[in-house]
C-alpha cells in the first residue's frame, strides 16, 4: 500500500452520523479519530507548473476505448493501469501502458473499414456530429441523448435497407458509414425512402452537418459502396477533429498512433432452420493484412463451448481444423480465426451469439467454402466486439 491508503477505507454506515474519520496528512502515517471529518478544501499549488492544456484523462479514454484495452486480459491490464494511477507520474504512466506517450490518436478511413454501431468508432460519429452542431432533419432541433417522445434520438440507415437488401450483405448494410443520427419522428418520415427521393426535402446544409456526401449520384442504390468510401473520409476527419480537441499537447506528438484493428474484419453470419437446429451452422470470414480466411463452424459446437466455461469447465473447440483448449476461469475468450487472433468476455462471444442467431438465414440460402485448412501466418489481435 502506499502512504495514503488504509486496510479500512470505509468506518461509518451511509444511514447513520459518521462516528470517525481518517486523518490523512502528508508526511504522517493515516491515523483514525473520532467524529465526522473537518470541513476542508483543496487547491492548485500556485509554484506548481501549469497543468497541461487539453484533457488527458478524456483523450486516454478515447485511446483505450479504440484499442480495446480492457476486451482481453482485463486483470492484467487493470493491474498495469492501476501501478501506473499509484506512481508519481500516473498520467505520463498511464499514456506509456496505451503506447499513446508522444503519439497522436488519428482516425482514418481505413480505420472505419467494416465498422458498425458495436465499433467504439460509433461514439465518435455521434460526437463529432455534435461538435458540428448536426440537427434533426427537417425539424431544426439539435441532436442529443436528452430528447424525449418524437425526438429522442434513434440511429438511421441513411440508404434504408429495403433498398439495399438485394444486392447487399447485412454487413454492407449495417456499415457504421450507413448511420446517421435523427430523432424517432425523422426515421418514421423517411421509412423505406431511397435518398434520392428524401435528401432534396433535407437540404445540403442538414446533409454536411452530419458529414453525409451531398453528390446526387451516390443517392442511389447502384453507387452505395461509393457513398460509404466519401462518407468514411469525412467521418474519418471529423472524428479526428473531436479527438484533437482533447489531445494534451505536452504528451501527444505528431506521430500516429496504430489503431490494433485498422484494415481487420471479421464477419459471422448464422444459417439454419431454427435457432434449435443441430446443423445450424457460422459461417466465419477473417481478412488482415490483405490476407482472407473463411471457415464454417457448428452453432452448436460453440454454444457448448460458451457454456462449459461459464460453468467453470474446461472447454475445448475445433475451428478450421485447429484445436482451441481454454481452461476454466480464464480472464478472456481468444479464439484463432484465420488471421485474426478474436478475443472479448464471455458476455461479448454470448453477445455476438445471440446477435447471429436473431438474424439467422434459412439452411438453403448457406454457400458452399472450401474445405479450409490451419492458418501458418502470423495473427492479429481483434476485439470480437468489432465484429460485424
Amino acid at each position: 500500500m502506499t502512504a495514503f491508503e488504509v486496510e479500512q477505507p470505509i468506518l461509518n454506515s451511509p444511514f447513520e452520523e459518521p462516528a470517525e474519520h481518517w486523518r490523512i496528512q502528508e508526511g504522517e502515517a493515516p491515523k483514525r479519530e473520532k467524529g465526522r471529518r473537518p470541513a476542508g478544501y483543496f487547491y492548485r499549488d500556485p509554484k506548481a507548473p501549469e497543468p497541461a492544456p487539453g484533457q488527458p484523462g478524456i483523450y486516454w479514454l478515447f485511446g483505450a476505448f479504440i484499442q480495446a484495452r480492457y476486451s482481453g486480459s482485463t486483470e492484467t491490464v487493470l493491474g498495469q493501469d492501476l501501478v501506473a494511477i499509484r506512481s508519481e507520474d500516473p498520467v505520463v504512466k498511464l499514456f506509456r501502458n496505451l503506447r499513446l506517450f508522444g503519439q497522436r490518436l488519428v482516425v482514418t478511413p481505413e480505420s472505419l473499414a467494416g465498422r458498425t454501431d458495436r465499433s467504439p468508432y460509433f461514439l465518435l460519429s455521434y460526437l463529432a456530429a455534435r461538435r458540428a452542431g448536426a440537427q434533426d432533419w427537417w425539424h431544426a432541433v439539435d441532436i442529443g441523448t436528452d430528447a424525449q417522445g418524437n425526438f429522442k434520438l434513434e440511429y438511421h440507415h441513411i440508404h434504408p435497407r429495403a433498398t439495399l437488401r438485394e444486392h447487399y450483405s447485412k454487413n454492407e448494410i449495417n456499415d457504421l458509414a450507413n448511420f446517421a443520427f435523427i430523432s424517432s419522428k425523422a426515421n418514421r418520415k423517411i421509412s423505406d425512402r431511397s435518398p434520392a427521393k428524401y435528401f432534396p426535402e433535407i437540404g445540403d446544409d442538414q446533409l454536411r452537418a452530419h458529414f453525409v456526401p451531398v453528390d446526387e449520384k451516390l443517392r442511389t442504390p447502384d453507387y452505395f459502396p461509393d457513398f460509404v468510401r466519401e462518407r468514411r473520409e469525412l467521418l474519418a476527419e471529423a472524428m479526428t477533429g473531436v479527438l484533437d480537441a482533447f489531445a494534451p499537447s505536452a504528451l501527444t506528438g505528431d506521430f500516429m498512433a496504430e489503431d490494433p484493428a485498422s484494415g481487420e474484419r471479421l464477419t459471422f453470419a448464422a444459417f439454419g432452420d431454427s435457432t434449435d437446429d443441430p446443423k445450424a451452422v457460422l459461417l466465419v470470414y477473417a481478412s488482415a493484412n490483405g490476407a482472407f480466411w473463411e471457415t464454417t463452424l457448428p452453432l452448436r459446437d460453440l454454444q457448448f463451448f460458451l457454456s462449459d466455461l461459464e460453468n467453470g469447465y474446461s472447454a475445448a473447440l475445433t475451428i478450421g481444423g485447429e484445436s482451441v483448449e481454454l481452461e476454466s476461469g480464464a480472464e478472456a475468450v481468444e479464439l484463432p480465426l484465420g488471421p485474426l487472433t478474436a478475443r472479448g468476455t464471455l458476455e461479448e462471444w454470448r453477445s455476438v451469439l445471440e446477435r447471429e442467431l436473431m438474424e439467422l438465414s434459412p439452411s438453403e440460402e448457406r454457400p458452399e467454402l472450401p474445405v479450409p485448412t490451419p492458418w501458418q501466418g502470423e495473427r492479429v489481435p481483434f476485439p470480437i466486439g468489432d465484429s460485424e
